[in-house]
């Protein structure tokens, strides 16, 4: 489905941005935390996305996505907030915080 398909994306994306923060962290690579930095405003965008498509098929009356609406919003979340962390690892190797 669809759904299913979005939040795989996001879940790579997440993931890709974790190993690379820790990689950042390890060799205190500030060249690396920049570019995790640069890439957070594109997940967020691309979570609004997901957040408008998911509405898009529940006003469409798709009963999967009625079904699994909560999970649904909840994982974009889960993702988004491990980002989120990604995105402060990043700060602290670029002297952000």
């Amino acid at each position: 489905e669809e759904g299913h398909k979005e939040i795989e994306t996001l879940y790579n994306l997440t993931s890709n941005n974790f190993q690379q923060a820790l990689i950042s962290l390890e060799k205190y690579d500030t060249k690396l935390a920049s570019r995790i930095l640069k890439e957070h405003p594109k997940i967020r965008r691309y979570e609004k996305e997901l957040r408008y498509s998911h509405f898009e098929r529940m006003q469409s009356g798709n009963k999967r996505t009625l079904a699994t609406s909560s999970l649904h919003l909840d994982m974009i979340e889960s993702l988004l907030r491990i980002d989120n962390h990604t995105v402060n690892i990043a700060q602290g190797v670029v002297g952000i915080l």
